[in-house]
């Protein structure tokens, strides 16, 4: 996910991306989550290989997200947001 968001940062708004820690409910895992990402985003650690397939529900929240949004980011392109 991390790689995604990075292309699509690339592809959309000039490589800008943010990203928020959230949790620490297991430290262990969200050590190991931000180590992840970090490293993807880095380019030290390879993003794990993508599925081809979306989910159906993955798909409708993403489609969904981005019809949200795209009022207040012009530059999110039709395809992204569903409509």
């Amino acid at each position: 996910m991390a790689a995604r968001l990075q292309a699509l940062s690339r592809e959309l708004c000039d490589g800008r991306l943010t990203l928020f820690l959230e949790g620490g409910y297991d430290l262990q895992a969200l050590s190991e989550a931000a180590e992840s990402v970090s490293g993807v985003l880095d380019g030290t650690r390879q993003a794990p290989a993508a599925s081809e397939q979306t989910t159906r529900g993955g798909a409708a929240v993403t489609a969904a997200v981005a019809s949200a949004i795209a009022p207040f980011w012009p530059g999110i392109p039709l395809a992204y947001s569903g409509a």
